[in-house]
């Protein structure tokens, strides 16, 4: 099962997804196709056991000539090589960046291939993803990328507050009407600021409402520009505007 996760979740899904955009332009060659021939020898002969005759027919089509061993059943057993923790970091870091990409452009319906104007990734650790920068440009297409620190200049607003009524009426029972018809007179931004502030937002004399009890559509600009924001644990993604070409 792992074998098979690495295989098509990550080998697949994320490093071959990131190499095609290079291998198409040409581009840093020579150590792509050793990454792709190390691990599809390695991947065949660990799945030679459980896969005994596509294996060796795989491995004579691919593998032999170099190998210079009869059988795939024969060669050693793939070993560790080469491990450096900090390019595993930098590469985990830039995979779980261009993943939520990916996934924001697919629930969009828009093309893979399609081109984003601009996008700024807000971080901790600048330094990590200027290392993978061209990678993460390259492979979804992205025509400006930015990294930044500044996450205050991350502005957000809440433009519309909906009652989370199973919290609500549980809390104040005959007062749920009164509560949400008063809630509809504030301004939404309003209450969201002063729960971030003080934890609750008093609707009625004696009565206060909390981020439990309500869900807000939340709108993020920076500069003034309106952007889609996604997360990627600590880091923010800042897609600009709506004209995806």
């Amino acid at each position: 099962k792992e074998i098979e996760y690495f295989l098509w979740h990550e080998f697949a899904d994320h490093y071959i997804e990131m190499a095609k955009s290079f291998i198409y332009e040409r581009k840093e060659m020579e150590s792509i196709l050793y990454t792709l021939y190390t691990i599809g020898l390695g991947l065949t002969k660990m799945f030679a056991p459980f896969f005994p005759h596509i294996t060796e027919e795989i491995y004579h089509q691919y593998y032999k000539v170099k190998v210079n061993k009869e059988s795939i059943h024969i060669t050693e057993w793939p070993e560790v090589e080469f491990i450096d923790d900090d390019a595993e970091r930098v590469g985990e870091t830039i995979k779980e960046i261009i993943a939520a990409i990916r996934k924001w452009k697919g629930e969009k319906g828009i093309a893979l291939n399609s081109s984003i104007e601009k996008v700024e990734i807000f971080t901790e650790h600048p330094e990590i993803i200027k290392e993978g920068k061209e990678d993460i440009s390259v492979t979804m297409n992205i025509k400006a990328l930015d990294i930044s620190d500044n996450f205050s200049e991350i502005k957000e607003e809440a433009i519309d507050v909906k009652p989370i009524y199973a919290s609500i009426g549980k809390k104040y029972r005959e007062k749920t009407a009164e509560i949400v018809r008063t809630l509809k007179q504030e301004k939404p931004n309003d209450i969201y600021l002063k729960i971030k502030e003080k934890g609750e937002f008093e609707i009625l004399n004696g009565i206060a409402v909390t981020k439990d009890d309500l869900t807000f559509d939340i709108a993020y600009s920076i500069h003034g520009k309106k952007v889609e924001v996604l997360s990627v644990g600590r880091d923010v993604i800042a897609i600009f505007g709506s004209d995806i070409a």
